[in-house]
């Protein structure tokens, strides 16, 4: 395993984490005020997120697999791109909606780009 890949792979058990932590956000908004449509959304975001840190994180071990998580993580920052925008649009929003709605489209655009770079590693060789 190259160092792109083991960056990679870091990345994604950080995603899994920040997931994990967005997902526990979003279940207690949903319990403070169930309500808020926006909690509803930040918990499917926290949930994506989880899944592709997980997936990610597994599939890496076989280096071979970063076009996979390269496809995967480009349609998981459209999601949680607009996820992030439906989010975050609104005038009256908590730090818990701040927190998930950023970090989580972030950690999805760094996994793509260091997918990206282990698939150009991959293909130059």
């Amino acid at each position: 395993m190259n160092d792109a890949c083991k960056k990679l792979k870091i990345v994604c058990i950080i995603s899994l984490v920040v997931g994990l932590l967005s997902t526990v956000c979003s279940i207690a908004l949903i319990v403070v005020n169930h309500m808020n449509p926006r909690a509803y959304v930040a918990l499917i975001d926290g949930v994506l997120c989880t899944y592709m840190g997980f997936h990610c994180a597994r599939q890496i071990n076989v280096p071979s697999n970063a076009d996979h998580i390269r496809k995967l993580s480009s349609v998981m920052v459209l999601v949680m791109f607009f996820c992030a925008a439906y989010i975050l649009v609104a005038p009256q929003k908590s730090m818990a909606e701040v927190f998930v709605g950023s970090t989580c489209v972030v950690m999805a655009l760094l996994v793509f780009v260091l997918a990206k770079k282990v698939v150009t590693i991959l293909e130059a060789k």
